[in-house]
């Protein structure tokens, strides 16, 4: 479930959970958010970080080397960044999942889910 910490849920999808999986837009807000959530929660939950929407931007390189540098620490898998490609806009659009695509860029995006589902299934 992708909560939005401002409005004070995600304790209780937290709390219920056995394994977390954090989508990360590499902002300032999103990485404070993820850090103060690594403190509160127990840590072993979280078994995943994936960086979604990313643009090749300054800011955004940035804020996913911090994301690195600050949760590192933790053992927690941070994927490669799902870039912001058009390609996935059109995929909504046509309302269809990234398994159905059979091209470079689909191909890119089901490795990195492909890890993810991998290390879930050892939890």
């Amino acid at each position: 479930i992708d909560a939005s910490p401002t409005i004070k849920i995600d304790s209780v999808f937290t709390d219920c959970s056995d394994a977390i999986l954090i989508p990360f837009f590499a902002n300032s807000v999103t990485l404070n958010g993820i850090i103060k959530l690594c403190e509160t929660v127990d840590i072993k939950k979280i078994k995943s970080i994936v960086t979604t929407n990313f643009q090749n931007t300054v800011v955004q390189k940035e804020y996913y080397n911090l994301l690195k540098d600050n949760i590192g620490k933790y053992g927690i898998e941070i994927t490669e960044p799902i870039r912001n490609l058009s390609f996935i806009e059109s995929m909504l659009d046509a309302r269809k999942t990234i398994w159905e695509f059979n091209n470079k860029t689909a191909t890119e995006v089901q490795k990195i889910f492909f890890k993810i589902l991998k290390d879930m299934e050892n939890y």
